[in-house]
């Protein structure tokens, strides 16, 4: 049996360690084709049943992933509007922060906020969306679905760049890991489940290095917060990418059921939080590193950076969900928490 919050805290590690300046200088071509971690949050959801879209269910997908996009967005969009200080792209700043409101396209988002990261939380918002539509739909129009997005698979890389500013929330990256996401859930629960846990770990790891040794000889890369994708053109880029995906996510799964112990499981619990503020506890660790010990081993200030920006932000996490005033408005989980003051919130969780 899969433990969500032990495999969160092993996504938010990736997560991490796909945005460390040691990883990319020590591992580069393994990061590259760097994707599963990803789809391994993208997959949480699918091992649960599917919750048919309703008031109340919009209501909460909207508080639990498009909120903290927003008020990250903001935040930083003016933050880095005052840095830049400049008056004559008024206009231009105004569309771009609006845009990347709308579109959750990362090239928007790195130029608004100087974090292309943020495109996983609206991309989430729309696989949840989709979802739930889904499950409020007959079957004729669920196979269609289906149909329609495997074949889109083929030709997202192709498009990506002119037509991702009109897409909603993120919608691009999304529509390319669905068939991907089925895949890895069906694999799983059909085959990998029934298998001990250490024989399924070892038979997975196995597929993921092979596949993995192959992506790294071929050189592949791939962005799939960006959607630079490999398409129909270049097939055995596509399957050994979408296998190294779907490999590595599974090889997490098994994992996960393992007990990895209580930091782990802390740090999935508070995944979000990390999520958002890690960035800038990395940045900060690195500087300091860089002007302390510039001539450590790379690998060592890999470990201490890791480890530093791991704890920091789990703690920071920690703060914020046990200060009720700053859960509130930076978490709350429906408009009803946000408007009304945190005294009523305490008395009404207690009853």
């Amino acid at each position: 049996m899969i433990n969500q919050n032990t495999l969160k805290g092993v996504l938010i590690i990736l997560v991490i360690f796909d945005h460390n300046e040691y990883a990319h200088k020590i591992y580069p071509l393994f990061l590259a084709g760097f994707s599963f971690h990803v789809i391994g949050f993208l997959s949480l959801p699918f091992l649960r049943p599917a919750e048919p879209l309703g008031k109340k269910i919009l209501e909460k997908m909207a508080f639990s992933y498009y909120y903290p996009f927003f008020w990250i967005v903001c935040g930083m969009a003016l933050l880095n509007s005052l840095i830049s200080q400049s008056q004559s792209t008024l206009d231009s700043s105004v569309f771009n922060f609006l845009l990347a409101l709308y579109s959750g396209n990362s090239q928007v988002l790195k130029h608004v906020t100087q974090m292309s990261l943020l495109w996983f939380l609206p991309s989430f918002f729309s696989l949840m969306l989709i979802r739930g539509a889904l499950a409020s739909s007959g079957k004729a129009i669920q196979t269609f679905f289906l149909i329609s997005i495997s074949l889109a698979h083929f030709y997202i890389g192709i498009f990506a760049s002119e037509i991702r500013n009109f897409i909603p929330l993120g919608l691009l990256p999304t529509i390319y890991a669905f068939p991907l996401i089925l895949i890895i859930v069906k694999f799983h629960q059909s085959i990998f489940e029934k298998f001990n846990r250490a024989n399924a770990f070892l038979l997975i790891i196995t597929a993921f290095s092979i596949v993995k040794y192959s992506q790294i000889k071929m050189g592949l890369s791939q962005e799939l917060g960006f959607a630079m994708v490999a398409d129909y053109r270049n097939l055995p880029a596509m399957i050994v990418n979408d296998l190294e995906a779907i490999t590595g996510t599974l090889m997490l799964f098994q994992l996960a059921r393992f007990n990895l112990g209580q930091l782990i499981q802390r740090s999935g619990q508070n995944s979000l939080q990390i999520y958002l503020f890690h960035a800038f506890i990395a940045l900060i660790i690195f500087k300091l590193i860089e002007k302390n010990l510039p001539n450590t081993s790379m690998n060592i200030r890999l470990v201490i950076s890791m480890v530093i920006t791991l704890l920091l932000t789990l703690l920071i996490a920690k703060f914020i969900m046990k200060n009720e005033a700053l859960k509130r408005f930076l978490f709350p989980r429906s408009w009803n928490e946000l408007l009304h003051n945190v005294d009523v919130i305490s008395n009404t969780r207690k009853i």
